[in-house]
This record gives C-alpha cells, structure tokens and sequence, in this order.
C-alpha cells in the first residue's frame, strides 16, 4: 500500500444469529495485514493477513473489530453476531376454554391454543412440556403427541418449533361438569426451550 493510499477493511460474519457455541466464520479483506479483536475478547483473536477466514464459536453476543492502519491512518469494520439465549423458565402454552377453538364432553375438556409464528425466533425448538396447572395432558402439536402429567415432562416434542397450534386435552375431574363453574377456565402447558440450528 503506497503512503497516499488510505487504508481500507471489511469484516463480515456467517451466520450473524447463532445458538451460544456454535461455529461462526469471519471473513475479511483489508488492504494490508490487520488486528481482529472482539468485544467481549477472544484470546484466539489477534495479527491476521491482509485477507482470510477463522472460525469461532461465541458464547453470547459478540462484536467483532477488524482494524488495518497505515502511517498515516486507520480503518476498522465491525460485525456482530448475536447469540440467542435460551430461557431459563419454561414459558405457558395456555387456551381459553369458554373461546371458539375449545370443546367439552363428558369425562373431557380441551382447547387448541396457538402460538405467533413471530413470539419466538426459530432457532429456539421444544425441549420439554411439562403440566403447568397440576393436570394431565394429551397434547398434540406440529402433528405429534405427548402425554404429560404434573409429575412426568415428556421430551415427545423434542425439536419441534413451538410456533402453531396446540391442542390441549385433559380429563374432567369429579365434580367438574362442562359448561359449569366447576370446570376449568383455561388449560396450560409449560414448554421449555432448547436451541438448534
């Protein structure tokens, strides 16, 4: 690079939005050899050629710098790549049963709740549903089932996205009589999330 030339940088990462840990490729092209950093740092970071790659797995979301200098100047790219982080609790997957997607017949009550396509990004897929009301539960979703009660989570829905439609099904207890009082206002289920590309 002559002394009249200022310098130049570009930094870009693929994929920009990952699960914490998994790989992410850098890619860049300066007009001399650079310094790539990070915020928070990585240690593997440092003195890069002029142009390259180098794979690194972030663990939350991360800015990354790439700054190639002159005598007289600098330039710097930036990117970010955002980590998406799992919820630590469970979320509810509860339906109104007095709406228009609920039933009752004797011995049994049941509601199709939905989730929006856009409450979750879809990275984020079950883990586990768990009884979030104390209930037994048939549930269906993204045409599979489980059986879930209070005290056994069932994993049946593993990997599946949460957004859609979920039927929720659970046996009428005694004294619970449909269209009455004593039967249920709303049925729930708890699901929590794992993460996967």
């Amino acid at each position: 690079m002559g002394l009249g030339c200022a310098p130049t940088a570009a930094l870009r990462a693929k994929p920009d939005i990952v699960c914490a840990g998994r790989a992410v490729r850098l890619i860049w092209v300066g007009s001399g050899a650079g310094e790539l950093s990070s915020e928070p740092p990585d240690e593997s970071l440092g003195s890069v050629a002029e142009s390259g790659a180098k794979t690194v797995r972030p663990k939350v979301t991360t800015t990354y710098r790439l700054r190639v200098s002159s005598l007289l100047a600098s330039a710097t790219s930036e990117t970010s790549v955002k980590v998406l982080s799992v919820p630590e609790q469970g979320v509810s997957v509860r339906g109104d049963v007095t709406g228009e997607s609920a039933g009752c017949a004797p011995g049994r009550i049941w509601v199709t709740a939905r989730v929006a396509a856009d409450a979750w990004d879809p990275r984020l897929r079950v883990n586990q549903v768990f009884s979030a009301d104390g209930r037994t539960y048939r549930v269906e979703h993204a045409a599979a089932r489980a059986e879930v009660s209070p005290d056994a989570p069932s994993d049946a829905l593993r990997d599946l996205p949460i957004a859609g439609a979920w039927r929720l099904e659970t046996p009428l207890r005694p004294g619970e009589v449909c269209g009455d009082a004593s039967a249920p206002q709303s049925l729930a289920v708890s699901v929590s999330f794992v993460c996967a590309d």
